[in-house]
């Protein structure tokens, strides 16, 4: 194993591998396309080499984790251990970018340097070090609050995620730990004290949709767990003894905490077993368990009540649910109709409804009002959304997402602006 006092040193070694990277890049005349430009690396963050000039890449490391696998290993066998003789695993969180003021085609050329290197060489391995180095998706809405924070523009980055780097003990005669001579695999997990009436591991469910453009039989399969359900959906409860009578009512708790018996969601007995419950949701929304909740954050958890006649009377442990609004298929192409796009749906609440288009919010109209460019309206059902798009809204394609109470669920397709 091998372990340093000082994290700094993982940053010189990516340093040093993007410098060889572009020095040796076949990117540069007289073998590629490009002519040479001095490219400079540091491990500075954004922000400090804007005023540099040339072409900056920046490899910053902005945030750093426990590494889990490690934390509870036991690195000297046979004796007590304390935190001075444990290694601290970590896992290591860096932000490449680059800046270039006056040439954008720079900043790409560099990155994409940066990133065929970082791709080789995913494994980095030397007398001194070995870790592994792997690209992290981050989501836009991760992205825009980062440059937010940084005070600073927003400019083309990538996450990398370097682990696993161990801080090494203050005592020096910690020793490897013996090979393990016996490996547990739990398929059936259990709580102390409440699997005798019914317990629940986790809620989950699965959202299927159509990819656009859609081609012919293309799906888009997406799991959540905690689950997210919508209006007529279907949800999976696991856990362990869900099938015995202390376990076969439901019940649904809001953000109060107030509890209301919904057990007539469960699905008839073909789908439960001692492990999993099936739940449907009913369609329509409104008080529930006739209807489907207003969309938002909730718990569910399994129990017996004796006022309702069941011997005894308990109650499990609680897992999430969240409910987002039903929004129904729209059309492909999704075309507006004199400038005006809708969609119909479930679940849609007047105060606490989102339009929001790619990244861009959309404001909702007064009540009653016609959408102007750049607002939405709900019509007073809350079953149907009707927009417009922002008039400064660059040309192209992008991703309608609908959120309410902080719910937000697959998004119902694409829209174009001319």
């Amino acid at each position: 194993m091998i372990t340093t006092l000082d994290i700094s040193i993982v940053t010189d070694r990516l340093v040093e591998l993007l410098e060889a990277a572009i020095t040796a890049s076949r990117l540069w005349a007289p073998i590629g396309p490009v002519t040479p430009f001095n490219i400079a690396v540091s491990g500075s963050m954004p922000e400090e080499v804007r005023n540099k000039g040339g072409c900056q890449l920046s490899m910053y490391l902005f945030h750093i984790n426990t590494q889990p696998f490690t934390r509870n290993m036991s690195f000297t066998p046979n004796a007590p251990q304390d935190n001075k003789e444990q290694p601290l695993g970590l896992t290591l969180y860096y932000l490449l970018s680059a800046y270039s003021k006056e040439n954008p085609q720079q900043e790409q050329q560099a990155m994409s340097i940066a990133i065929k290197a970082l791709h080789e060489r995913a494994t980095y391995v030397a007398p001194d070090f070995t870790f592994t180095i792997t690209m992290e998706e981050e989501k836009q809405d991760e992205a825009n609050r980062r440059w937010q924070a940084y005070s600073t523009p927003f400019r083309l980055a990538m996450v990398y995620r370097v682990s696993v780097i161990f801080l090494a003990p203050d005592r020096e005669t910690a020793e490897p730990a013996e090979p393990p001579s016996q490996i547990g695999l739990s398929v059936s997990p259990s709580h102390p004290g409440l699997t005798k009436g019914g317990w629940l591991a986790a809620s989950a469910s699965r959202a299927v949709y159509q990819p656009y453009p859609a081609q012919p039989g293309d799906k888009i399969l997406h799991d959540y767990s905690p689950a997210l359900g919508v209006p007529g959906g279907t949800i999976l409860l696991m856990g362990k003894g869900l099938d015995r009578p202390t376990s076969q009512r439901l019940y649904l708790l809001d953000g109060s905490g107030a509890e209301l018996e919904v057990t007539a969601w469960r699905s008839p007995a073909a789908g439960q077993t001692a492990s999993r419950a099936l739940l449907t949701l009913p369609g329509a929304v409104g008080a529930p368990p006739g209807e489907c909740p207003t969309p938002g954050a909730y718990l569910l958890r399994v129990g017996s009540s004796v006022a309702q006649g069941d011997a005894t009377e308990f109650r499990s442990n609680s897992v999430s649910l969240s409910i987002a609004a039903r929004i129904d298929p729209v059309p492909d192409p999704w075309l507006a109709m004199g400038g005006l796009f809708s969609l119909q749906g479930a679940g849609f609440v007047d105060g606490h409804t989102e339009v929001i288009i790619d990244t861009v919010a959309l404001p909702a109209t007064a009540p009653g009002a016609d959408p102007e460019p750049g607002q939405f309206a709900l019509n007073p059902a809350g079953t149907g959304i009707t927009f417009r798009l922002p008039d400064n809204l660059p040309t192209g394609t992008y991703v309608v997402r609908v959120r309410v109470r902080g719910v937000e669920g697959p998004p119902p397709g694409e829209v174009s602006a001319p």
